[in-house]
């Protein structure tokens, strides 16, 4: 069973930042016919792979003088070619940026101040003002949400009912862990070896 419960928070996935750097406050003149190509990169699984290449065509054809070139990785191996590419000042031009290193990359100056952008260029009418506020570090956008997320709770109600313990449902942080312990004391008192649930804070975003 699945429910929202107090750790359910909308959380940012997936943020894109441009890699170059262009004269703070100044807004940006594109002749929208000159041919270009640009490197977009992303990670995931096939699935998401063929949701970006569909896109991507669609961009394209939309935009027949912009050429993307794709470049997509595993997890594993696309933060470490991040890593290398940051070091010597070559990122592609569109990066997918997880939230977790937003920070690192912004304070070395590897993403491109988005401001001025906003609303133009980059369309943001969708996006609710505070999800757009994820991609701001330190009081500069450099980056753009590309959507949210919940986490679910997972509860074991086999277990809940040989406790005598209702499933936690709603309620604030302090309630979630009083709900806890409630658990936890019935199992000890059950003689079964049980946690009541796990700190929410090992997610960095919840702390």
């Amino acid at each position: 069973m699945a429910g929202t419960a107090g750790v359910a928070l909308a959380t940012l996935v997936g943020l894109t930042g441009c890699a170059s750097a262009a004269p703070a406050g100044t807004q940006p003149t594109l002749d929208p016919d000159e041919e270009v190509s640009i490197t977009f990169t992303f990670w995931g699984n096939d699935v998401r792979a063929e949701l970006y290449n569909e896109a991507i065509a669609v961009f394209e054809e939309q935009n027949p003088n912009i050429d993307v070139d794709i470049i997509f990785l595993a997890p594993t191996e696309y933060w470490e070619k991040r890593q290398i590419e940051a070091a010597g000042g070559g990122l592609p031009d569109v990066v997918t940026m997880d939230l977790a290193y937003l920070r690192q990359y912004s304070q070395n100056g590897s993403l491109l101040d988005l401001e001025p952008y906003l609303g133009s260029i980059i369309q943001t009418g969708p996006i609710d003002a505070q999800v757009l506020k994820a991609g701001v570090v330190d009081d500069v956008t450099t980056a753009v949400p590309l959507s949210t997320n919940s986490w679910g709770m997972f509860l074991n109600t086999t277990l809940l009912d040989e406790l005598g313990v209702e499933p936690f449902t709603d309620g604030t942080w302090d309630d979630y862990y009083d709900w806890i312990a409630e658990v936890s004391a019935a199992g000890e008192a059950a003689g079964i070896d049980v946690w009541g649930g796990v700190d929410p804070n090992t997610r960095f975003t919840n702390f």
